[in-house]
């Protein structure tokens, strides 16, 4: 007996698409090029039965977007603040479907690997940092300008 491995779907969502997804987040979380790769094999796996099927794969093609495109938006300060909120407020307006936001307390330390990891709030505001992958843009304080960033980032893709 031999178990099938497939990326198909039927009335629940396909196992190793969900895989890519979580191994893109942990990507994103921790920067460390494990996650990434381990998500790659699977897609090229895959990547032939796509081709003949892909109406059936529609798990591991978002994953494999999200993948590509994840931005990670990480909010340094206090969630109940104004300012933040105000900032979250900014962010949520935009449909982002490859959006990963984390709110962090100014006073934690996140691994050495995370793309935000050592930078701080800017003046001791509530500080927005859009990521790409690995690079970030500078720091956000303004609500204005996280929106006008954001709009920038969606209508370059």
């Amino acid at each position: 007996i031999v178990r099938v491995k497939t990326a198909r779907e039927t009335s629940t969502p396909s196992g190793n698409g969900m895989m890519v997804s979580v191994l893109a987040r942990l990507y994103a979380l921790t920067s460390l090029d494990k996650y990434r790769d381990h998500a790659e094999k699977i897609i090229s796996l895959f990547s032939l039965e796509v081709s003949s099927n892909y109406l059936a794969m529609a798990t591991l093609m978002n994953s494999s977007e999200l993948l590509q495109d994840l931005m990670q938006v990480v909010v340094l300060g206090n969630q109940y603040e104004k300012q933040t909120q105000q900032l979250l407020e900014s962010i949520f307006s935009f449909s982002i479907p490859n959006r990963y936001l984390q709110i962090v307390a100014s006073n934690t330390t996140l691994p050495a690997s995370h793309p935000v990891a050592g930078k701080t709030q800017i003046d001791g505001k509530p500080t927005v940092y859009i990521c790409q992958g690995t690079s970030c843009e500078l720091p956000i304080t303004e609500v204005d300008e996280v929106k006008n960033i954001i709009k920038n980032k969606l209508h370059a893709n």
